[in-house]
């Protein structure tokens, strides 16, 4: 009785696609043969408009972009024109805020260290009390 209930497990195993195999890399090898779905692909100029006018997230193209731009290091000016080495912490700041209506654009992108990023912050809207 077990061996004819283990062949019709088989049987309809084989029909779904084959029977399944207990070993892990047959199983893997099974896997990578089946045909593969794919979701469908957002045309990459609406994908660039998507992220830049519906959310914060920045594109890790576009992050490199910066990164590049700006030599890796924070892009921050003094009043007496002395630019920050800081080349640790980074991070990409929008310059004009996100919640004043800035986008994820590479012109509106600059690298910041986090003290100088915390600091334009608290110009733009005031200082955080937590």
């Amino acid at each position: 009785r077990r061996q004819v209930k283990k062949q019709q497990h088989n049987e309809s195993q084989s029909k779904k696609g084959g029977p399944v195999d207990h070993d892990p890399e047959k199983r893997r090898t099974q896997f990578l043969q089946m045909p593969q779905v794919q979701k469908p692909l957002v045309p990459s100029k609406m994908e660039s408009v998507l992220h830049t006018t519906l959310s914060r997230y920045i594109p890790m193209s576009t992050k490199q972009e910066v990164w590049k731009r700006d030599e890796g290091k924070c892009t921050y000016e003094s009043p007496q024109g002395r630019r920050c080495e800081e080349r640790a912490y980074l991070e990409v700041d929008h310059i004009q805020p996100f919640a004043l209506g800035g986008k994820a654009e590479l012109e509106n992108l600059r690298l910041l260290c986090s003290t100088h990023n915390r600091y334009r912050a608290q110009l733009t809207f005031g200082k955080w009390r937590g």
